[in-house]
C-alpha cells in the first residue's frame, strides 16, 4: 500500500498559496463575507498576517459598501426588553430616566417578496448581557447583583460597530458582533449630562473610529460636541455653539452628523458636524417648513431628509417628508406628502408611529419600516398597504432599525 506523505503535501500546498502575488490574494479574499474571512486566517501563517492588515480590512470594508445595494433587504434589528418601569417608589437617580433592562438582543433579518406578502426572516439573533456583563461587572463601584439592575442604553450603530452605555459604571462600550470583540472606552467627564450622538468608523490604514457625545448647558444656551478618537484612546473637545438643541433625533449621514436646534431667536435649523474633519456647518430649512408634532431625520435613499408626523383621526397621522435631492444646496429642498399611515389595531389612542428606515428593495416601490409601540410595521409608499413585519417589543422597550448593514473586520482590541 502506498503511503501518502501528508506533510508534504500540506507543505505543497502552502508553498502554491505564497506564490500568489499578495495583491491578488486580497482581491480575491475582499469579496468573502466577515465570516468566511474569519475562517480563511487558519490557513497559514501568512494568511492569518495578511487578513489582519488595516490595508486589507479597508478593501474588505470599502468592497463591502461597494456592494451593499446588491442586498437592499438586509437589517439589523436592536431590540431592548426591560424588566421593569423606572421608579417604582425608589428615590430618582439621574440615570434612573429610562427602564432597567433584561434583554438586549441583535436581530439580524431580510425582508422577503413573497406572492402575497412581504415576510421578515430573522438570519440570526444575539443577546449581548453575556457580554456587557463580563466587561462591566469587574469595574462596577455599586452593589449589582445582576445586569438588568443596571441603566444600559444603546447608541445608533454603524456599519457593524454598535455603541452601549452603563449608567452604573459610566462606561461607553464599542462592539462589533462580526468578530465579538469589544473595547470599553474611557471615562466620559459629562456622561450623565450628555447624550450619545453616535459612531463614526474611517476606512483608512489607522482603522480610526470616533465616538460623539453632546453637551449641553443646563438652560440650553450652548451646546459642544466631545469626541473620543480610538487611534489617541482619549476625548476631546469640540468649540462651543449657541443655540438650543431641540430634537432627540440625530442622523449620521455620508459621514456628517446632523441635528436640529433652534438659534434663539425661535428660528429653526439643521446643524451638521462633520466627523472627519470636526468642523460645523448649518443648512436652513425649507421656506414652507412647518413644524409638526413628530420631527425625525432620515436617510431617504442616499438622500437627507426629514418628516413631520401631524395627527388626524385618532391613529392615523400624515406626514410630510422633505428631501434635500442635491446636498448641501438648500433650494433642492422637495416635498412628498405621505400617508395616511393606519395604525388601526396597533396603537391607542393618540399612540403614534415612529419612522425608523427608508428601504427600496429590487425592482420595487420605496417602502417605509415604522414603530408602532410595540410593533414593526413596513408601508409600501405608493399603495400604503401596511405589513405587520411581527417584530415585535415590550411597550416601554426601544428599537433601533439599520438598513443597508455592512459588517467589519475592524479590531477593538
Amino acid at each position: 500500500m502506498e503511503m501518502v506523505d501528508h506533510s508534504s503535501s500540506s507543505s505543497s500546498s502552502s508553498s502554491q498559496i505564497l506564490s500568489i502575488p499578495v495583491d491578488l490574494v486580497m482581491d480575491i479574499l475582499k469579496r468573502l463575507s466577515v465570516r468566511d474571512v474569519l475562517r480563511s486566517r487558519p490557513v497559514c501563517k501568512e494568511w492569518n498576517s495578511l487578513l489582519r492588515t488595516p490595508k486589507f480590512i479597508s478593501l474588505h470594508y470599502n468592497r463591502s459598501l461597494q456592494m451593499r445595494q446588491e442586498n437592499p433587504a438586509s437589517f439589523v434589528y436592536l431590540r431592548t426588553i426591560p424588566s421593569r418601569p423606572p421608579f417604582q417608589g425608589r428615590p430618582r437617580r439621574t440615570f434612573d430616566a429610562r427602564p432597567r433592562w433584561e434583554s438586549i438582543t441583535l436581530t439580524f433579518f431580510s425582508l422577503e417578496k413573497t406572492t402575497t406578502k412581504l415576510v421578515a426572516k430573522v438570519d440570526k439573533e444575539e443577546d449581548i448581557l453575556a457580554m456587557l456583563s463580563s466587561l462591566l461587572f469587574p469595574s462596577c463601584s455599586c452593589s449589582c447583583p445582576t445586569l438588568s439592575d443596571m441603566y444600559i442604553e444603546m447608541v445608533c450603530p454603524l456599519d457593524g460597530l454598535v455603541c452601549f452605555l452603563c449608567g452604573c459604571t459610566k462606561h461607553i462600550i464599542m462592539y462589533n458582533p462580526a468578530t465579538r470583540e469589544s473595547q470599553v472606552l474611557p471615562s466620559h467627564p459629562n456622561f450623565f449630562v450628555g447624550r450619545t450622538l453616535g459612531a463614526w468608523f474611517e476606512s483608512n490604514m489607522e482603522q480610526q473610529y470616533k465616538v460623539f457625545r453632546l453637551i449641553t448647558d443646563d438652560d440650553d444656551h450652548w451646546y459642544k460636541i466631545t469626541i473620543y478618537d480610538s487611534t489617541l484612546n482619549s476625548w476631546r473637545v469640540s468649540r462651543i455653539m449657541f443655540g438650543q438643541v431641540i430634537s432627540e433625533y440625530v442622523l449620521l449621514l455620508n459621514g456628517v452628523l446632523h441635528f436640529q436646534i433652534s438659534d434663539g431667536t425661535g428660528k429653526e435649523m439643521i446643524v451638521t458636524f462633520d466627523a472627519r474633519l470636526e468642523t460645523f456647518g448649518h443648512f436652513e430649512f425649507p421656506s414652507s417648513h412647518n413644524m409638526g408634532i413628530n420631527f425625525i431625520l432620515l436617510n431617504f435613499n442616499g438622500n437627507l431628509a426629514y418628516m413631520n408626523s401631524y395627527f388626524k383621526m385618532e391613529a392615523n397621522y400624515y406626514d410630510d417628508l422633505w428631501v434635500m435631492t442635491e446636498y448641501g444646496v438648500e433650494q433642492s429642498w422637495t416635498k412628498k406628502t405621505l400617508g395616511p399611515f393606519d395604525f388601526s389595531g396597533y396603537c391607542m389612542k393618540n399612540g403614534f408611529g415612529t419612522p425608523l428606515a427608508f428601504w427600496k428593495n429590487k425592482n420595487e416601490q420605496d417602502e417605509l419600516l415604522i414603530l408602532a409601540r410595540k410593533y414593526t410595521l413596513s408601508f409600501n409608499l405608493d399603495t400604503m398597504e401596511r405589513t405587520d413585519l411581527n417584530l415585535s417589543l415590550v411597550a416601554h422597550g426601544n428599537s433601533i432599525i439599520i438598513p443597508y448593514n455592512v459588517e467589519t473586520l475592524l479590531s477593538l482590541k
